[in-house]
């Protein structure tokens, strides 16, 4: 037994010995100091000395380094980096679907009343400049629709105040007049909505078996400004033959009739007949994978992943 004359002595002793310094550590964390003031719950004994000794390696051995917290962190980085876009591009497409849902709904609902109120459209009459007619079905449509501003006249360079061409949404079309000829009236709804609605025809007959065309931004004055993406295209027909007045016409998304999807939505074009895709399948994704996209399907991209 080692025996020490004075306090000195031991605490030297104690200092130039590792092994009884790691000792005393370890006493420290299992909070020794509780256990010689007899306030350990199960008194003082070598087995709870040995048990705060095993219950410190445990501790240690849990705990992460700072690599592995880092590189855990990595990986939580690469994985949102390439799940996040698509997932904020969903969040977006079903935010533009319902809106252009909502907007159907309420032209079609006023182009009913309308029609409830003056009679069909083929009787609506002829006007004497296409600006006449222009303001006929605008001031008869908008009249069963809640308006927050009237623009007054519009064309594809100012809709409301959204200045520069509509394009498609892949920039192929050759035809960057779309949604519709340098005439019409324009209006913005409630919900931000901007719209404009311009004759087909100043003598009340159809072109092609359309009397007008309404086309709409479903975001407003926000960009990007282009078919298929924020802007989409409404016909008012009867959908029989081309000239011919024996159906009462209804309102519906470009592209329902004449077979026109394929050339103008998935192989780009004017992308008048996005709206027809969009409202029928509830999805945008001719703008991610048009070219595995079909009329027949897949109608997805994930059918068409599915399918490989």
């Amino acid at each position: 037994m080692v025996k020490f004359s004075n306090s000195k002595c031991f605490l030297g002793w104690v200092t130039s010995n590792s092994l009884v310094l790691r000792f005393l550590a370890t006493l420290q964390n299992c909070k020794f100091y509780e256990i010689l003031r007899f306030r350990h719950p199960e008194g003082f004994s070598p087995k709870n000395l040995l048990g705060c000794a095993q219950n410190d390696v445990v501790r240690k051995r849990v705990a992460f380094t700072l690599a592995e917290v880092l590189i855990t962190l990595g990986i939580i980085g690469i994985v949102a980096a390439m799940t996040l876009p698509t997932l904020i591009n969903k969040i977006s497409d079903r935010v533009t679907i319902n809106r252009l849902r909502q907007t159907y709904s309420l032209f079609s609902n006023a182009l009913e009343l309308a029609q409830k109120e003056y009679g069909e459209i083929s009787l609506w009459g002829s006007s004497e400049t296409i600006y006449d007619h222009d303001e006929l079905y605008f001031r008869r449509i908008t009249q069963f629709l809640k308006l927050a501003q009237d623009c007054g006249r519009a064309s594809l360079l100012t809709v409301c105040g959204n200045t520069g061409w509509y394009s498609s949404y892949n920039n192929l079309s050759v035809r960057k007049s779309y949604p519709g000829p340098n005439h019409g009236r324009a209006g913005i709804l409630p919900n931000g909505v901007r719209f404009y609605i311009y004759a087909d025809n100043m003598n009340n007959n159809k072109n092609w078996g359309v009397y007008a065309t309404i086309g709409v931004d479903v975001n407003g004055k926000t960009l990007p400004n282009s078919l298929g993406k924020d802007a989409f295209v409404f016909s008012i027909g009867d959908q029989s033959n081309a000239w011919s007045h024996n159906k009462k016409a209804v309102l519906y998304p470009s592209g329902q009739y004449y077979d026109r999807t394929k050339s103008y939505c998935l192989e780009g074009n004017t992308a008048t007949a996005c709206t027809y895709w969009a409202l029928k399948h509830n999805n945008l994704d001719y703008l991610y994978c048009r070219e595995k996209l079909g009329v027949n399907g897949p109608f997805s991209c994930a059918q068409a992943k599915k399918q490989q």
